[in-house]
């Protein structure tokens, strides 16, 4: 492959780290004699044929196998900043870019968390939270017997130990009795408002007719 885009480069870029062939910055870079620097792959393809086996630049034999780059030339490198190379528009140095990558960018692709438990999903570390939250492979309470175990593995557990069965039973007779204690409460609710406006009614009456609460007839004098 050529060298790295320019494009991804966050400050222009120093000469030094371009490939003196494709003048993109270097991929695996190498030098000759000459002191000239090359992506690998740039360089290879001339080393194919007596005829091209040159510098590019100064025309200076190329030997093999080619030289590392200076040391000078890799400290530049590694600390060239960068947008990340999957596109998630994190600045960062070249050298920390594997890291990056593989500890912290949200559009990599990563395994699930409960790959040991089976989950062989592969996701992008930016939705992988969602995933777990509702992974087959999550670990759960029975809502009958609060067991502790698989979801995928829940139902065959609810069947084998019959546990959801005596739960939704007991429910229901909870629920049975409960509609029973509440429709027995507005029974007497309804009788005490029944009574009660009774009273006021007969109250009502005794009053036009003169009569006390007591049952004594009043008297008005005229």
């Amino acid at each position: 492959m050529p060298g790295l885009d320019l494009d991804r480069l966050l400050t222009p870029p120093d000469p030094d780290i371009l490939c003196v062939v494709c003048n993109l910055v270097l991929r695996d870079p190498v030098s000759n004699t000459c002191q000239h620097t090359y992506c690998l792959t740039c360089i290879r393809k001339r080393l194919t044929a007596e005829s091209t086996r040159f510098c590019p630049v100064c025309g200076e034999g190329l030997i093999v196998p080619l030289n590392a780059v200076p040391a000078t030339v890799k400290e530049k490198l590694g600390d060239v900043e960068m947008y990340c190379q999957l596109g998630c528009k994190e600045g960062v140095r070249l050298k920390e870019q594997d890291e990056h990558v593989q500890r912290y960018c949200r559009k990599a692709i990563v395994e699930c968390g409960y790959r040991s438990r089976g989950c062989l999903v592969k996701i992008r570390r930016k939705n992988l939270q969602a995933h777990l939250e509702k992974c087959l492979y999550r670990q759960v309470f029975c809502e009958a017997c609060r067991y502790k175990t698989l979801y995928v593995n829940l139902h065959n557990h609810q069947a084998r130990a019959k546990c959801m069965q005596t739960f939704l039973k007991q429910q229901y007779i909870r629920s049975v009795r409960k509609t029973h204690a509440d429709v027995m409460s507005h029974l007497m609710s309804v009788r005490l408002d029944s009574l009660t406006l009774d009273q006021q009614q007969r109250n009502t009456v005794n009053q036009h007719r003169g009569v006390t609460p007591k049952g004594d007839r009043r008297i008005y004098s005229t």
